[in-house]
């Protein structure tokens, strides 16, 4: 069984393993003065004091020693740190790494990230190597916390993503991910990981953290091509790449980079500099760097305080460091949709019967009273139906409004899973019929959203008032590949903006559907935190009298056994669906709101 938060907690307390870890910590260190605290998710040191955090958010503990191994661990690599990772020799290097991919025309941010994940990858294994072979004791620790971790993590179909992910799993284990030759032998990713291999086997045995830079700093050279293939270049992103998106040259990108209120440095560090001004400004850089380097060197960085209104909207509480959202928009106008693309017959069949059925309803509104009603006054021309059919439908009704004040907003889930059973075929046509049947009916809104490590995008396929004439918008994006499921997803963040975005329209009723096929998982933000993230955003919604309609779909089991997990998270009004089923329980749910709509 596994522990929750609560336990978690109630353990440490319980039995006292902070002041454990703070004897044995005083065992690694001898006299050197520090502090140590277990707190929040992640570990790192902030100046004299040790952060341990807590492992729920990375893997399941199952009883108290799992527990107290996994801190164990944990504290062990921090202390080893002290004493074996000098902080300006890690900061050179990183400045090294980002200053060579900035020359290459990869993006601060992602210069930022990949030099900030190789060198922790690194250094987390040669740190616990040298921890386990001078301090016996510790072995046990940390070969059972790197095994755990091993088994729980599973590759996500993300290119990059996984590209650096098997680098952090081979530096500290010795071995492939999980399912690696079965996914990437013979591509791309599996020749780079190949040409970098062996360095990395050198640098985590190496005693010496200059020795162990050096190498870093080859590898960072060796991968900036293959991850500028992946990314595109600055000014000029291939739609093609995995996580890359067509996007409006008349939109602006809203961005929105939380701010530490401690100076910690953005990911986003020189995007926006000409790449003449990297050389004039190499002291600011290197000040930067190093300020980086002395607080988000660590595995994970210390939870920043944000800006309040990005925290509680967009983000959520206790976000990752330097979590990034990006808001994109796929070209909205007719004239600007390149490759157009015919659709489908049966999409349009589909189509045109369901706007045949909403504008049926549509005219049933324009009369003074309605029959056949389940509920109402009893209609006595239909008793007879009643005797001789047992029919219930025998009341009649006021008519509601004739016209619908009603705007929809629809979230798809982007992330790798949906590649899965055809999960993303069936959500996109269930979206380009709906975008096609409702034309000149209502408003409606459709974003796809995923995660790659820290940074969420919410990509706009079909705005408010977009109303293009012989083009599908959310089709021709899907058959094109502006759009491509892939990494994870962080679903509180997406439903923050969707709930800003409603806010803005006039109209009376504002409907936000979420459609996802799985719990809400990324990078720091997974398990019951994720969980309470996303009942937050939802109730911020409802607070705000808008809906929220979940659309949850998978398999039988899938649904049978995670049912009570999104009951916790939407509370209400979710619908259950195989994949293939999403069309039809969206198009009910539809009707029934058209149909009793005030």
């Amino acid at each position: 069984m596994t522990m929750n938060y609560k336990e978690i907690v109630d353990c440490i307390k319980e039995k006292d393993l902070e002041n454990q870890l703070y004897i044995s910590a005083k065992y690694l260190l001898g006299n050197k003065d520090f502090e140590l605290s277990i707190k929040g998710m992640s570990s790192y040191i902030d100046g004299k004091e040790i952060v341990i955090g807590l492992p729920y958010d990375l893997i399941e503990i199952s009883n108290e020693e799992e527990l107290y191994i996994f801190l164990m661990a944990a504290m062990g690599n921090q202390a080893q740190r002290i004493l074996s990772s000098p902080k300006d020799e890690i900061g050179r290097t990183q400045k090294k790494i980002f200053k060579y991919m900035r020359k290459k025309r990869i993006s601060g941010q992602v210069a930022e990230n990949i030099s900030f994940s190789i060198l922790n990858s690194l250094e987390d294994g040669r740190v616990e190597n040298i921890l386990v072979n001078n301090k016996k004791g510790f072995s046990k620790y940390v070969k059972y916390a790197r095994y755990k971790y091993y088994v729980s993590t599973r590759l996500e179909k993300d290119e990059l993503y996984d590209f650096l992910n098997s680098i952090y799993i081979y530096g500290t284990t010795g071995l492939l991910p999980i399912g690696f030759e079965e996914m990437y032998a013979g591509t791309r990713l599996g020749y780079e990981f190949y040409k970098i291999k062996e360095d990395i086997d050198k640098a985590v045995h190496l005693k010496s953290c200059r020795q162990c830079m050096d190498i870093a700093e080859k590898i960072g050279e060796k991968i900036s091509d293959y991850v500028k293939d992946l990314v595109g270049e600055e000014e000029e992103i291939d739609e093609d790449k995995i996580m890359q998106k067509k996007t409006s040259p008349k939109k602006m990108e809203e961005k929105f980079n939380p701010n530490n209120e401690n100076d910690t440095k953005i990911d986003n560090m020189m995007e926006n500099e000409d790449l003449d001004d990297v050389e004039n400004n190499e002291t600011n850089m290197e000040e930067e760097i190093r300020e980086n380097a002395s607080k988000n060197i660590e595995q994970n960085k210390t939870m920043a305080k944000r800006d309040v209104e990005i925290e509680n909207y967009y983000l959520g509480k206790g976000a990752a460091p330097n979590s990034s959202i990006e808001i994109k928009r796929i070209d909205d106008g007719e004239e600007k949709i390149n490759g157009k693309v015919e659709l489908p017959l049966d999409i349009k069949k589909r189509a045109k019967k369901f706007n045949r059925e909403i504008i049926e309803i549509m005219e049933e509104r324009k009369k003074p009273l309605r029959r056949n009603q389940k509920s109402g006054i009893i209609d006595t021309n239909n008793l007879y139906r009643f005797d001789i059919f047992d029919d219930t439908d025998i009341f009649i009704k006021n008519a509601k409004a004739n016209e619908i004040d009603t705007v929809f907003y629809f979230l798809v889930d982007g992330s790798g899973s949906m590649k899965e059973n055809n999960k993303w075929e069936y959500a996109i046509e269930t979206m380009a019929v709906l975008e096609e049947a409702l034309k000149q009916i209502v408003k409606i809104k459709v974003v796809v959203f995923n995660t790659s490590w820290k940074n969420t995008e919410h990509i706009i396929i079909k705005d408010f008032d977009d109303n293009t004439k012989n083009t599908n918008l959310i089709y021709t994006s899907y058959k094109n590949k502006y759009i491509i499921a892939g990494g994870a997803n962080k679903d509180g963040a997406n439903i923050r903006i969707a709930s800003k975005e409603l806010e803005k329209r006039d109209e009376k009723q504002k409907i936000l559907f979420v459609l996802s096929d799985g719990m809400p998982s990324a990078y720091q933000y997974n398990g019951q935190f994720a969980i309470d993230d996303v009942k937050n955003a939802v109730k911020e919604v409802r607070d705000k009298n808008m809906e929220v309609i979940s659309i949850m779909f998978g398999s039988r089991d899938f649904r049978k056994e995670y049912y009570n997990v999104y009951k916790e998270m939407y509370e209400k009004n979710i619908i259950s669906a195989e994949p293939s089923e999403i069309f039809e329980k969206v198009i009910k749910v539809l009707k029934d709101i058209f149909l009793n709509s005030n």
